[in-house]
């Protein structure tokens, strides 16, 4: 570009469109991670809620539907079997020792061994 101004004479109009380009190309590109700075939040703070809803919530309620000796609804069951899979995952790959769990699924009948 600038090789192309010296030859044309225009050097000065090719500083300035030069100089146009730029500050186009970065305000773009502000605009582009500012506009996903939002989203991307949120997708944080989703995936975080689900972690802790899984990984504590559920299996303190289960424990307390697990006292109540009635029959549980298949989504229910599956729900269970989710958060107790997700937290011993968490717990294995944390430093403390979490076999005092008692939350034991049955591999046939997908419930905790309180259930059964």
């Amino acid at each position: 570009m600038v090789r192309s101004g010296e030859e044309s004479g225009k050097l000065d109009q090719t500083f300035l469109y030069l100089a146009d380009y730029i500050d186009r190309s970065y305000e773009l590109t502000a605009k582009a991670r500012n506009a996903l700075v939002y989203p991307g939040f949120i997708m944080f703070t989703f995936f975080a809620v689900m972690i802790l809803m899984l990984t504590i919530v559920i299996p303190k309620i289960g424990s307390i539907i697990a006292d109540s000796a009635s029959s549980f609804h298949l989504s229910l069951k599956w729900c269970w079997a989710l958060a107790i899979s997700s937290r011993r995952m968490a717990s294995s790959s944390s430093f403390h020792d979490n076999r005092a769990d008692s939350s034991y699924i049955d591999s046939r009948r997908l419930r905790p061994a309180a259930w059964q």
